[in-house]
Protein backbone atom coordinates (compact mmCIF):
# COMPACT_ATOMS: atom_id res chain seq x y z
CA UNK A 1 0.00 0.00 0.00
CA UNK A 2 1.27 3.34 -0.66
CA UNK A 3 1.16 6.60 1.01
CA UNK A 4 -1.89 7.77 -0.87
CA UNK A 5 -4.15 4.80 -0.55
CA UNK A 6 -2.89 5.12 3.21
CA UNK A 7 -4.21 8.31 3.12
CA UNK A 8 -7.09 7.93 1.75
CA UNK A 9 -8.31 4.65 3.55
CA UNK A 10 -7.74 6.83 6.54
CA UNK A 11 -9.45 9.12 5.80
CA UNK A 12 -12.72 7.23 4.81
CA UNK A 13 -12.41 5.53 8.92
CA UNK A 14 -11.90 8.25 10.87
CA UNK A 15 -14.38 10.60 8.23
CA UNK A 16 -17.73 10.21 10.20
CA UNK A 17 -16.43 10.05 13.76
CA UNK A 18 -14.68 13.42 13.05
CA UNK A 19 -17.89 15.18 11.74
CA UNK A 20 -19.31 13.81 14.45
CA UNK A 21 -16.96 15.30 17.05
CA UNK A 22 -16.92 18.67 15.14
CA UNK A 23 -20.65 18.92 15.39
CA UNK A 24 -21.12 17.86 18.99
CA UNK A 25 -18.33 20.87 19.64
CA UNK A 26 -20.52 23.40 17.91
CA UNK A 27 -23.00 22.64 19.26
CA UNK A 28 -22.67 21.93 22.99
CA UNK A 29 -23.91 25.13 24.20
CA UNK A 30 -27.46 23.84 22.93
CA UNK A 31 -27.21 20.46 24.44
CA UNK A 32 -26.49 22.27 27.65
CA UNK A 33 -29.82 23.97 27.79
CA UNK A 34 -31.27 20.47 26.48
CA UNK A 35 -29.67 19.00 29.21
CA UNK A 36 -30.59 20.91 31.77
CA UNK A 37 -34.10 20.97 30.54
CA UNK A 38 -34.19 16.99 31.39
CA UNK A 39 -35.65 15.46 34.03
CA UNK A 40 -35.53 11.85 34.29
CA UNK A 41 -32.60 10.20 33.30
CA UNK A 42 -31.83 6.54 32.49
CA UNK A 43 -28.63 5.09 33.06
CA UNK A 44 -27.51 1.32 33.50
CA UNK A 45 -30.17 0.11 36.56
CA UNK A 46 -30.57 3.57 37.93
CA UNK A 47 -33.41 5.77 36.92
CA UNK A 48 -33.71 9.30 38.37
CA UNK A 49 -37.16 10.93 38.10
CA UNK A 50 -35.98 13.36 41.07
CA UNK A 51 -38.46 16.02 39.82
CA UNK A 52 -41.28 14.39 40.04
CA UNK A 53 -40.51 13.10 43.56
CA UNK A 54 -40.03 15.81 44.97
CA UNK A 55 -42.85 17.31 43.62
CA UNK A 56 -44.57 14.18 45.24
CA UNK A 57 -42.80 14.91 48.61
CA UNK A 58 -44.31 18.79 48.20
CA UNK A 59 -47.58 17.25 47.75
CA UNK A 60 -47.36 15.01 50.97
CA UNK A 61 -45.83 18.58 53.04
CA UNK A 62 -49.68 20.02 52.03
CA UNK A 63 -51.28 17.13 52.53
CA UNK A 64 -49.79 16.64 55.93
CA UNK A 65 -50.31 20.49 56.86
CA UNK A 66 -47.12 21.75 56.60
CA UNK A 67 -46.59 25.54 55.87
CA UNK A 68 -46.56 25.60 52.03
CA UNK A 69 -45.25 29.21 51.57
CA UNK A 70 -41.04 29.09 51.35
CA UNK A 71 -38.98 29.91 54.23
CA UNK A 72 -37.67 33.84 53.95
CA UNK A 73 -33.98 33.56 53.98
CA UNK A 74 -33.85 36.06 56.82
CA UNK A 75 -35.62 33.40 59.23
CA UNK A 76 -34.07 30.80 58.22
CA UNK A 77 -31.45 29.72 61.39
CA UNK A 78 -27.73 29.83 60.54
CA UNK A 79 -27.61 25.86 59.81
CA UNK A 80 -30.28 25.51 57.32
CA UNK A 81 -28.50 29.17 55.31
CA UNK A 82 -25.17 27.35 55.53
CA UNK A 83 -27.23 24.61 53.65
CA UNK A 84 -28.60 26.69 51.25
CA UNK A 85 -25.34 28.30 50.07
CA UNK A 86 -24.08 25.19 49.50
CA UNK A 87 -26.61 24.23 46.74
CA UNK A 88 -24.99 26.49 44.43
CA UNK A 89 -21.67 24.55 44.79
CA UNK A 90 -23.15 21.21 45.14
CA UNK A 91 -26.32 20.70 44.98
CA UNK A 92 -25.82 16.78 45.87
CA UNK A 93 -23.92 18.07 48.83
CA UNK A 94 -26.66 20.14 50.01
CA UNK A 95 -29.57 17.62 50.13
CA UNK A 96 -27.30 14.76 52.29
CA UNK A 97 -26.58 17.84 55.11
CA UNK A 98 -30.42 18.54 54.68
CA UNK A 99 -31.44 14.77 55.40
CA UNK A 100 -28.38 14.47 57.86
CA UNK A 101 -30.62 17.41 59.68
CA UNK A 102 -33.97 16.09 59.10
CA UNK A 103 -32.24 12.33 60.63
CA UNK A 104 -30.78 14.57 63.99
CA UNK A 105 -34.09 15.87 64.46
CA UNK A 106 -35.84 12.72 64.62
CA UNK A 107 -33.37 11.29 66.91
CA UNK A 108 -33.70 14.30 69.03
CA UNK A 109 -36.99 13.86 69.45
CA UNK A 110 -37.47 9.92 70.17
CA UNK A 111 -34.43 10.50 72.54
CA UNK A 112 -36.30 13.11 74.57
CA UNK A 113 -39.40 10.85 74.50
CA UNK A 114 -37.66 7.79 75.44
CA UNK A 115 -39.49 6.23 72.68
CA UNK A 116 -38.41 3.28 69.62
CA UNK A 117 -38.26 4.74 66.51
CA UNK A 118 -41.41 2.39 65.19
CA UNK A 119 -43.62 4.75 67.57
CA UNK A 120 -42.70 8.07 65.90
CA UNK A 121 -45.75 7.84 63.24
CA UNK A 122 -48.02 7.60 66.45
CA UNK A 123 -46.11 10.25 67.89
CA UNK A 124 -46.92 12.43 65.15
CA UNK A 125 -50.17 11.41 65.15
CA UNK A 126 -50.79 11.97 68.51
CA UNK A 127 -49.17 15.08 69.24
CA UNK A 128 -49.41 17.18 66.29
CA UNK A 129 -52.65 18.22 63.56
CA UNK A 130 -50.39 15.90 61.11
CA UNK A 131 -51.49 12.90 59.78
CA UNK A 132 -49.76 9.90 60.78
CA UNK A 133 -49.50 8.80 57.34
CA UNK A 134 -48.96 11.89 55.50
CA UNK A 135 -46.10 13.33 57.76
CA UNK A 136 -44.30 9.42 57.47
CA UNK A 137 -44.79 9.40 54.04
CA UNK A 138 -43.28 12.65 53.84
CA UNK A 139 -40.18 11.83 55.77
CA UNK A 140 -40.14 8.75 53.56
CA UNK A 141 -39.69 10.61 50.54
CA UNK A 142 -37.61 12.76 52.13
CA UNK A 143 -35.00 9.74 52.63
CA UNK A 144 -35.75 8.20 49.50
CA UNK A 145 -34.76 11.60 47.96
CA UNK A 146 -31.65 11.80 49.67
CA UNK A 147 -30.74 7.83 48.79
CA UNK A 148 -31.23 8.82 45.11
CA UNK A 149 -28.31 11.68 45.30
CA UNK A 150 -26.23 9.37 47.10
CA UNK A 151 -26.83 6.58 44.93
CA UNK A 152 -26.71 8.25 41.35
CA UNK A 153 -23.55 8.05 38.95
CA UNK A 154 -21.89 11.42 39.29
CA UNK A 155 -23.26 12.74 36.22
CA UNK A 156 -26.43 12.13 37.09
CA UNK A 157 -27.43 14.31 40.04
CA UNK A 158 -30.38 17.07 41.19
CA UNK A 159 -30.63 20.50 39.81
CA UNK A 160 -29.60 23.46 42.40
CA UNK A 161 -33.66 24.38 42.10
CA UNK A 162 -34.57 21.32 43.06
CA UNK A 163 -31.82 21.03 45.89
CA UNK A 164 -33.28 24.08 47.43
CA UNK A 165 -36.72 22.76 47.04
CA UNK A 166 -35.81 19.70 49.59
CA UNK A 167 -33.81 21.79 51.89
CA UNK A 168 -36.76 23.91 52.50
CA UNK A 169 -39.04 20.89 52.42
CA UNK A 170 -36.79 19.24 55.28
CA UNK A 171 -36.34 22.14 56.91
CA UNK A 172 -39.93 22.32 57.35
CA UNK A 173 -39.97 18.88 58.96
CA UNK A 174 -37.16 19.56 60.98
CA UNK A 175 -38.97 22.50 62.85
CA UNK A 176 -41.81 20.74 63.77
CA UNK A 177 -39.83 17.44 64.74
CA UNK A 178 -37.56 20.25 66.78
CA UNK A 179 -40.67 22.10 68.14
CA UNK A 180 -42.20 18.35 68.79
CA UNK A 181 -39.15 17.58 70.94
CA UNK A 182 -38.89 20.75 73.04
CA UNK A 183 -42.49 20.34 74.60
CA UNK A 184 -43.64 18.11 76.78
CA UNK A 185 -45.53 15.28 75.57
CA UNK A 186 -49.27 15.84 75.34
CA UNK A 187 -50.05 13.36 78.18
CA UNK A 188 -47.69 14.77 80.63
CA UNK A 189 -50.69 16.52 81.99
CA UNK A 190 -52.44 13.34 82.94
Amino acid sequence: MDLRTFIVELAKALGWPVAVIIILLLSRGHLRALVALVQRVKWRDFEASFGQKLENAETKAIAARFPAAPLPAGGLDPRARQILELVDYSPRAAIIEAWVVVERAIERLLANRKLPAAKLPELLEKETLLSSGDATKLIDDLRDLRNKVVNAPDRVGPTAQQAREYVRLSELLVQVLEQLASSPPANAGS
